[in-house]
């Protein structure tokens, strides 16, 4: 007893007791244990994009996580696509809701849900985003970094003011203001808010310089664009990992020996975690979805980046086996590793760059990574692939003498679309700064690299009070500081 002859349920203990001759009895317990699928088998290899005709419609999906996205130019808002969904071998989806191969309309996101088999099932968002050139005005970018180290010029809307008035008096027409630091936001986070409970840096009290900044600059002409300094950067100093991995222990990226990834006393999230990637995105275009006069957004040269002895969690180095079928070895800097990994977080910063132009053409995606090939062999950003995908960085020296071989293009990629301009003018004005002019399809581009603006003459005693003269003069070598 239970008779056998009837189906059994074994997700249970079930006792068994078997009569023998002579009275005799013995007792069994029955159980089956079942191993729970490995979910992460079950994805999609790839998704394209087909016209309404079913041909290839030659739009790129960027990927990150189960978020999809898609961008073209001039597109007419009415243009509809359909998808066709690549999975594994021996993975066949019993159902995708609704029928990719049906053709609609992309310009607002589609959700769809893959049904594996009857526990599995996964849903998959994809957005195809279009850019109107005529939304995009060319103009010169004479750029300065405003940030909250070592300044005081967001602790007052006066402060700021007065760092406005000397922009304009330099010739500034770009500010690209500190948004996001050490765990803390600059300006009003809805998205802050929801992962840590504090919407903006408290000393800011129930201010928003950001706000404050956009209504100062904008009598001026001058655009603010919204710096992410610290991109995928958690904190500075603090080998916890600060505030975010603290409340988000899984955010964090691991050294080969276990530790949190940490360079020049940074430490770091993990840049491939989906959920990490999800919430830069959600931050980067919440700032423009809510600020709706900003010029754009920046990553700096920590986004997207991860210093190249991180990368050894658990998933990233199964996702790696994966897809390559090699395994990493404790040298960091080992070609298909590194190259691996950095090819990942160039495929971010595509995928970031279409977010952002597909919430209006008009605004800027801005990167500044460290000088190729040392970016790629220390934090990853490789400007041929960033230039081979439309995406032209800034970059900046550590050193004049770095700096120059940049501007002739001795270490800049062969691409005709970004190549320095002979003569690039530097200035020298008691600040740490590089400034550098390349040359787009679009528009000449110079950009000021300052790491400390002082609005105060006291403070700041070398700038110049007449409007800004072009004329090139010697450059500073200084570049120090996180």
């Amino acid at each position: 007893e239970p008779s056998v002859v009837k189906e059994i349920d074994f997700r249970q203990p079930v006792n068994f007791t078997l009569q023998f001759e002579g009275n005799r009895t013995r007792s069994y317990v029955f159980s089956m244990k079942e191993d729970l699928p490995d979910t992460s088998l079950y994805y999609p290899v790839s998704v394209n994009v087909l016209t309404a005709q079913g041909t290839q419609a030659g739009i790129p999906l960027s990927v990150a996580g189960s978020d999809y996205i898609g961008l073209t130019r001039n597109t007419p808002s009415s243009a509809t696509y359909s998808l066709a969904f690549q999975f594994p071998d021996k993975v066949k989806p019993a159902s995708i809701t609704p029928d990719p191969a049906v053709a609609r309309q992309f310009g607002s996101t589609v959700n769809f849900t893959v049904q594996y088999d009857e526990t599995i099932s996964k849903s998959y968002t994809v957005t195809i985003g279009n850019v109107n050139d005529q939304d995009y005005i060319p103009r010169v970018v004479k750029g300065v970094w405003v940030t909250n180290v070592a300044s005081d010029v967001l602790l007052s809307s006066a402060s700021i003011r007065e760092c406005v008035e000397l922009c304009h008096d330099l010739g500034i027409n770009t500010i690209f203001m500190v948004t996001y630091n050490n765990g803390k936001t600059m300006f009003r986070s809805d998205v802050m808010k929801e992962y840590f409970g504090v919407e903006i840096d408290p000393v800011y009290g129930n201010r928003d310089p950001l706000t404050e900044m956009i209504l100062a600059a904008k009598p001026y002409g001058i655009k603010v664009v919204a710096w992410l300094e610290y991109g995928f950067a958690s904190v500075y100093g603090d080998m916890s990992g600060g505030p975010i991995i603290s409340r988000y222990p899984e955010w964090a990226s691991l050294d080969y020996t276990g530790r949190i990834t940490e360079k020049n006393k940074f430490y770091w999230l993990d840049p491939f975690n989906p959920e990490v990637q999800t919430f830069i995105r959600r931050l980067m275009t919440e700032v423009v979805r809510k600020y709706p006069d900003i010029g754009g957004v920046q990553g700096d040269d920590r986004l997207p980046a991860l210093p190249s002895n991180g990368g050894y969690n658990t998933s990233v180095v199964d996702r790696y086996k994966r897809e390559t079928g090699r395994t990493p070895t404790l040298n960091h800097l080992e070609t298909p590793w590194l190259q691996w990994r950095a090819d990942k977080l160039t495929d971010f910063g595509t995928y970031i760059y279409k977010h952002i132009k597909t919430l209006g053409g008009q605004y800027m995606m801005s990167w500044s990574p460290s000088p190729y090939s040392w970016s790629l062999h220390y934090f990853f950003p490789c400007f041929p692939r960033f230039s081979s995908t439309g995406i032209v960085p800034w970059e900046h020296g550590n050193t004049l003498s770095t700096y120059l071989l940049l501007r002739a293009g001795e270490l800049l990629p062969g691409d005709s679309d970004i190549r320095t301009i002979p003569r690039t003018p530097d200035l020298k004005n008691g600040s740490r700064y590089s400034r550098g002019l390349c040359q787009t399809r679009t528009a000449y581009a110079r950009l000021l690299y300052a790491d400390t603006l002082s609005a105060r003459q006291s403070r700041f005693p070398y700038a110049p009070t007449r409007a800004f003269d072009p004329t090139p003069v010697v450059a500073s070598d200084d570049h120090e500081g996180p």
